[in-house]
Formats: structure tokens, sequence, C-alpha cells
């Protein structure tokens, strides 16, 4: 869309914090249809909350406000942007892995086996 060189999508947060109109509504699109993909797995799985990590989401309340806006409402304040913005990948596998710990403590441990 000429915001910006690349395909890094900071570098369009960037263009739409200085101004940018353009990179503000791509970030607040992109944050709509992931409203929409939100909402329906919501139906499905019925979570307590949602994490998300889209990128303007995390950077962006308007972004926070699109997303939320394509879902119910008692659903959209259960939405919540990550906690930790710099290392999502990292979390996200930490939390993979630890989930099998906190459903069942006791089985790691060496007494047990």
């Amino acid at each position: 869309a000429g915001v910006c060189d690349g395909r890094d999508p900071l570098h369009v947060v960037d263009a739409a914090a200085a101004g940018h109109p353009v990179a503000a509504r791509l970030l607040r699109e992109r944050a709509r249809m992931v409203g929409r993909a939100v909402g329906l797995l919501t139906d499905v799985l019925n979570p307590e909350s949602v994490i998300v990590t889209e990128i303007g989401v995390i950077h962006r309340p308007d972004c926070l406000a699109a997303l939320r806006g394509e879902l119910d409402p008692a659903r959209a304040a259960t939405v919540t942007p990550t906690s930790f913005p710099e290392s999502v990948l990292a979390v996200a596998g930490g939390a993979v892995a630890l989930d099998v710990l906190y459903r069942d403590p006791l089985s790691a441990s060496p007494e047990r086996i």
C-alpha cells in the first residue's frame, strides 16, 4: 500500500504512530479480521479469556477497539493484548510446555516415579 519498504509489520506500526492514515487504516483492518477469527474460535472453544498477539492490537488502542468491535459485547471484554509484546514466541512456547506441569504439578515430582 506504499506505507513503507519491506514487509516488516513494525514499520507499519511506526508509520501509523507518525500519523500516516493509510498505515493506521491497514492496522485497524487487520485487527478487524483477527477479531472475526477470534469470534469464531470463542464460539467453538468458549474460553474464559483470549490473549491476542496481533501487532496492531499490542501497540494501538484503536486496533484493540476494532478487534473487540467484531465480537459479541460480552466476549469483547475477555480479549486482551499480550503483556509480553517483545517475546511473544518464547512465552507462547513456554506456556505450552508449562501447561502440562500446571495441570498436574505432581506428575513432574521425582518421588512419584
